[in-house]
């Protein structure tokens, strides 16, 4: 019986809300290195000026320009199940593209972590002989994580898997 592609759903939440922390780690480590640069002000005024101004620039800016792009990129990803493999599809940029083929027999577990009483989180699988896969704001990754494994045990030739 040939299963229907399935589209792993992800949430955007996720994806918000790191943004948000790390936007909250960049306003605090701007404020840490101000007071650090004032402690130096005395000595040096033009450098301290320069130091601060630079430090209230350029972090903001490297935290908005790595967030756009995580928010470009994150609606560039899909992750479908199918008969006998997980497709992971990544659009790059200038029409480039990446796609992986990993089949359920080269699975050798399933893990997943989930945030806000599992509305969203990550699904990690360890493959054989390969680096682990971690799919990224996923919605509901205890579900997506359980279906996955049933497809892996459907299609595993022994029955060591953890």
């Amino acid at each position: 019986m040939v299963m229907e592609p399935y589209v792993i759903e992800q949430n955007r939440t996720s994806l918000i809300n790191q943004i948000v922390i790390t936007g909250l780690l960049v306003f605090l480590a701007s404020v840490i290195l101000t007071l650090f640069f004032n402690r130096i002000g005395g000595i040096a005024p033009i450098t301290h000026q320069f130091l601060v101004m630079t430090t209230w620039i350029i972090l903001p800016l490297i935290w908005a320009v790595l967030s756009i792009r995580e928010l470009v990129n994150w609606s560039k990803a899909s992750y479908t199940l199918l008969d006998d493999s997980l497709h992971v599809y990544k659009k790059g940029f200038f029409g480039s593209s990446l796609e992986d083929l990993y089949r359920y027999d080269s699975i050798l577990s399933v893990s997943n972590s989930g945030r806000r009483h599992g509305a969203y989180g990550t699904i990690t699988l360890r493959i054989a002989h390969h680096d682990d896969v971690i799919l990224q704001h996923v919605a509901h990754p205890a579900k997506q994580a359980a279906k996955i494994k049933q497809l892996v045990n459907k299609n595993r030739r022994s029955t060591n898997f953890i």
